[in-house]
């Protein structure tokens, strides 16, 4: 592994260490970022693949070029890396948010809606159009503290993020306006930053609430990870995860409503269909499936607006 920012970086540390020979064929061959032939300056980012591509054996016919990688939408979870101990410490940091308050809940998810937001621009900075990582970053953070205040707040919030895209492409030199998308941007910013403002949104209806979507969600990641980690296809942890609410909807029955009431396994429904197209969703968006912050709420990206929604129609 080498540390560098663009591809000529990068040819300079494996010079240094694979020496002369490399060195030789490096000049006879080509270098693909993605799968897509780059030049020296591309900007390398973290999830980038590079390849060098050599001459057959004598230089007299080069190597066909591969096809551009389809990207997958369908998220494998990972079971490399300390997955567990993250989840539990962001499960810690989440309740102690959601009981400190409404507020608090809305600060904390408004950092990992800026993350997420950032990583997630990141991932489109090699691409010829491309969302305006401030306001996207900036506007991702701003939904959730505007859940602080109430829903109204929040659709006040994306046309002010709208305006704030449109207003930097206008504003922007004709050589850069192009890669300023604004749709682009909201594309980045809202869907992130509507998930993250859910549990907050919930939070208005009670403590119970934002407890009962949160639980939800983190028991489909549970199973979706469990299982899925090991499976040979992506829908086995989908299953997984779904079959786990079952217990969380149940009990979701007795603590939101009278017992066993039907409001419950409404939302409960809602997660179950839902939840497993947000690892997809948030793919389109980033690009790479390492990005950890939206990752850690790609489950609430369809299904917590739609929760929320629904929770305040029929628990209010």
């Amino acid at each position: 592994m080498f540390d560098a920012a663009t591809v000529d970086e990068l040819l300079d540390l494996a010079r240094a260490r694979y020496g002369s020979d490399f060195a030789a064929v490096l000049t006879r061959s080509r270098v693909w970022v993605n799968g897509e032939p780059v030049e020296g300056s591309f900007r390398l980012a973290e999830a980038d693949e590079v390849a060098v591509l050599p001459p057959v054996s004598g230089g007299a016919v080069e190597v066909p070029a591969p096809a551009p990688r389809r990207r997958r939408l369908a998220v494998m979870p990972r079971d490399d890396g300390p997955h567990v101990r993250l989840g539990l410490a962001w499960a810690l940091a989440t309740a102690l948010a959601t009981v400190a308050g409404i507020a608090p809940l809305g600060v904390w998810f408004s950092v990992v809606a800026g993350l997420g937001a950032a990583q997630a621009t990141r991932g489109w900075r090699s691409r010829p159009r491309a969302p305006f990582g401030p306001v996207a970053i900036a506007g991702a953070a701003l939904l959730p503290l505007a859940a602080v205040v109430g829903g109204w707040a929040v659709a006040a919030a994306v046309t002010a993020v709208a305006a704030g895209a449109v207003a930097v492409r206008l504003a922007s030199p004709p050589a850069v306006a192009p890669r300023r998308e604004p749709l682009l941007t909201l594309l980045v910013a809202v869907p992130i930053g509507v998930a993250a403002a859910s549990p907050v949104l919930a939070r208005h209806l009670g403590l119970v609430e934002p407890f009962v979507l949160l639980a939800m969600a983190s028991a489909y990641d549970a199973g979706n990870y469990l299982v899925g980690s090991g499976a040979a296809a992506a829908w086995e942890g989908a299953v997984a995860g779904a079959v786990s609410l079952v217990p969380v909807t149940v009990a979701g029955a007795v603590a939101l409503v009278p017992r066993f009431a039907a409001a419950p396994f409404l939302l409960g429904g809602i997660v179950a269909v839902l939840a497993p197209l947000g690892p997809p969703a948030a793919t389109v968006l980033i690009g790479d499936e390492r990005a950890s912050a939206v990752r850690r709420i790609d489950s609430l990206l369809l299904a917590g607006p739609v929760w929320a929604a629904t929770a305040f129609a029929v628990l209010r």
